[in-house]
């Protein structure tokens, strides 16, 4: 099975929901990766059931929580309300920039080989 940064959170917020099904966390990205491929900033929108958000709805708190249990390369920036109602991460997009990295020397960084093609 492939690891997904998505499934990584759902199963992660499935917990801090109180260890319901992570396949009832809903979760909508702004966009998707390809395998292999690196974002920066991406946003997510997600809702278990209408419930209210974990921890009477301490937003520092999750963000700590979620990055204890997240694997050393996900990582939650920051967590806030929906700014409006029928917010779409896709939808509502305004913009989005693509970065790519060649390595064009002879000898190629040996630590950024997992970034450069």
């Amino acid at each position: 099975q492939i690891r997904s940064v998505e499934g990584t959170l759902r199963k992660c917020l499935a917990k801090v929901y109180g260890d319901v099904n992570w396949k009832d966390v809903n979760m909508c990205g702004c966009s998707r990766t390809d395998k292999g491929v690196h974002a920066r900033s991406m946003i997510a929108a997600f809702s278990y059931q209408d419930k209210p958000l974990p921890f009477r709805g301490d937003l520092q708190k999750l963000v700590y929580v979620l990055n204890r249990m997240l694997p050393f390369d996900v990582r939650v920036e920051n967590v806030s309300l929906l700014p409006v109602d029928g917010f779409h991460p896709t939808l509502n997009a305004v913009a989005k920039t693509y970065t790519y990295t060649f390595s064009i020397g002879v000898n190629p960084n040996p630590m950024r080989w997992r970034h450069e093609w």
